[in-house]
């Protein structure tokens, strides 16, 4: 019988009162985000032992984890655990990661040991009936995990571990929602929110796939780096401000409306992008805005309505779609566009060590992030 025990490192955000856990960290540090100091820290787990010959691990895998990132979604757990959790907790967070392969369970086929892999996050259907869809953990910086093999997806033999952690999220929902919307080439497709990663990935993949993309942002400090990822036209808009007359929307408008709209932010977008899609047009959202909000007590922004957005949508035959991630085919679709070189995620920075406190920072509260932020275990 061959059995692994090995060290495991996680990186946690510390409950309000947890000084016994954060005393066992040399590196615990404070970042205010949204008014909320949050502390985080690196840990390490007693040993994690995975024996391959156990019948309950004979389709789990054990991965070691050189990277991970964060998504907005680990940020409504960072706040929830401060501000709510009890006294001596502490939380791994990560939704992204990509490692090593040391061992397989006696009947996992997908994968032998040495393979990189990354998350597969299949969504609704995760590939097998009793197994949940949707990402593989909440706590991607584990060093060390146990998963599924369906929970798996092996990386292009190319794509560095920085990339990958920062991939399969972000190209499996993109993915996805190219799929649903089958825009055609030469289409003219409107994508809101630029800077937001979703929206990096979309305004490449839509690209590459021959459509002419515009996007919307609250400012044009990237204007140059997004239209490097083939942005035709950049249209800055406030929160409040209709699309349909805003100056740069309303010059592209004069050649045709929208065929679509991709939006990461439908509580945000739903109504403006309404007025700028053709008759037949399609809209579709993964997300809303700032979710953890009601954590820190700050009040919704503002939003634009007309009230009219059920008649909009019955009245010009529009479609309007909501997407929860993608299948595993949208994410072998996306591999395969990276492996030919044409589809790429945005990287904004890599840290390391004990740039614990930069990490997160970065991730969530520089206004001059562009990209995805990560970090890889020395």
């Amino acid at each position: 019988m061959t059995e692994h025990i090995l060290r495991m490192r996680k990186l946690v955000v510390f409950g309000s009162q947890n000084l016994k856990a954060e005393s066992r960290s040399d590196n615990a540090q404070t970042v205010l985000l949204d008014g909320i100091s949050a502390r985080f820290g690196v840990l390490e787990d007693p040993p994690l032992s995975f024996d391959p010959q156990d019948p309950a691990n004979k389709h789990f895998v054990l991965v070691h984890v050189r990277a991970f990132s964060l998504n907005f979604r680990d940020k409504t757990q960072i706040l929830k655990t401060t501000c709510k959790a009890e006294s001596g907790t502490c939380y791994a967070i990560g939704s992204e990661f990509a490692g090593d392969v040391l061992a397989v369970g006696s009947e996992a086929s997908r994968f032998s040991p040495g393979d990189r892999v990354m998350g597969n996050n299949a969504y609704p259907d995760s590939g097998v009936p009793t197994l949940l869809p949707g990402v593989p953990t909440n706590h991607a910086s584990r060093e060390l995990q146990i998963l599924h093999e369906h929970k798996l997806f092996k990386m292009p033999s190319e794509m560095p571990y920085e990339e990958a952690a920062a991939f399969s999220i972000g190209a499996q929902t993109c993915y996805g929602m190219l799929r649903r919307l089958a825009p055609k080439k030469g289409a003219k497709v409107l994508v809101t929110a630029a800077k937001s990663n979703t929206s990096l990935f979309a305004i490449r993949a839509l690209h590459i796939h021959g459509a002419c993309v515009y996007a919307t942002s609250t400012s044009n400090s990237f204007d140059d780096r997004l239209r490097k990822l083939g942005l035709c036209g950049l249209a800055v808009c406030q929160t409040n401000e209709p699309f349909h007359t805003n100056t740069t929307l309303a010059r592209a408008l004069e050649t045709g409306a929208f065929d679509a709209v991709i939006d990461p932010y439908m509580d945000l977008h739903l109504g403006r992008s309404l007025d700028v899609l053709r008759m037949g047009g399609k809209y579709i959202s993964c997300g809303f805005f700032k979710q953890y909000l009601h954590l820190t007590g700050q009040a919704q922004p503002e939003v634009f309505s007309r009230g009219n957005e059920s008649t909009n949508i019955i009245l010009k035959n529009l479609s309007v779609t909501g997407n929860c991630l993608g299948s595993e085919d949208d994410l072998r679709q996306a591999c395969e566009d990276y492996s030919r070189g044409i589809f790429k995620p945005v990287i904004d920075s890599v840290f390391s060590g004990d740039e614990v406190a930069d990490f997160i920072h970065r991730t969530y509260v520089s206004s001059q992030r562009f990209g995805k932020v990560v970090y890889r275990y020395q």
